[in-house]
């Protein structure tokens, strides 16, 4: 996530790079205990960004509806389901991306998106 947000080139990097982390970490997260505190909270931020703001940047030319990102929005809509994360956690996910995307807003090391 990083590389692509602090200015690597489009033609440096290839989707495909980025299935196998993808599916581990689905995987990985369909797997763990409902409801433990804590639990891959702080990942959920950057998969947010990964599988709804990287996709939609004109600047690298991505496929929307590429695998990864495709797997990225359904491991968040999944992750941040109320019942499953409760209301609690829900809450902390959604202030740590506010927290996030705030950051890409001032940080003037990050290219136009």
């Amino acid at each position: 996530m990083e590389l692509l947000i602090r200015g690597s080139k489009q033609e440096d990097l290839d989707l495909a790079v980025f299935r196998g982390p993808i599916d581990l970490l689905d995987l990985v997260l369909s797997q763990a205990p409902s409801g433990e505190e804590g639990v891959f909270e702080n990942v959920l931020p950057n998969v947010f960004l990964f599988g709804y703001l990287i996709p939609d940047c004109v600047v690298y030319g991505f496929d929307a509806g590429s695998h990864v990102f495709t797997v990225a929005r359904e491991m968040w809509e999944r992750e941040t389901d109320l019942q499953k994360a409760g209301k609690e956690a829900c809450e902390r996910i959604t202030a740590s991306l506010k927290s996030r995307l705030r950051e890409l807003l001032i940080d003037t090391q990050v290219q136009p998106l």
